[in-house]
């Protein structure tokens, strides 16, 4: 749940480019402009602070793509009653992801820092061919059965 795509993108080049390219949020928003036109202008606060249908935002309290506290509080400053927000511990910018999930994920992120560290930044295709024959795509993608139960509950309330 961020407000707009503009943000985010501009969040993470700057954390990977820094602001020397302050120029770029402007032009991306101009291609999104041209691209989708008026549709480009929404934003997430907006747009559910003038809902009449019930939603339900479910965010990780660990989400360092979109943090948490910036979110609760552009949620509490555009409060509707159609809106129930949910604030999940020990979860992070997927929360409907069983915590083993989680942790196998971080495992494959570390497992492929430390190939790219070993080839220097050019692995092999023949490890990348073995890491990928080797992933455990059911683990990987394991929902939290907690959360699918609160997403059940909330649709037969609705």
């Amino acid at each position: 749940p961020f407000n707009n795509i503009v943000d985010v993108v501009r969040d993470n080049i700057y954390n990977k480019l820094g602001k020397k390219i302050f120029l770029f949020p402007i032009i991306y928003r101009f291609i999104l402009y041209l691209k989708f036109k008026s549709y480009s202008m929404y934003n997430t606060f907006d747009t559910l602070k003038q809902t009449n249908k019930n939603v339900l935002v479910i965010h990780g309290e660990d989400d360092k793509t979109v943090k948490a506290d910036k979110f609760m509080n552009a949620m509490i400053n555009n409060q509707n009653a159609f809106i129930k927000y949910i604030l999940l511990e020990n979860k992070q910018h997927d929360p409907l992801l069983s915590i083993e999930a989680i942790n196998y994920n971080l495992f494959l992120k570390h497992h492929i820092s430390d190939l790219t560290l070993k080839y220097s930044k050019n692995i092999p295709s023949y490890e990348l061919e073995k890491l990928n024959k080797n992933i455990n795509y059911e683990l990987k993608y394991k929902l939290d059965g907690e959360i699918l139960r609160i997403i059940e509950k909330f649709i037969k309330e609705v």
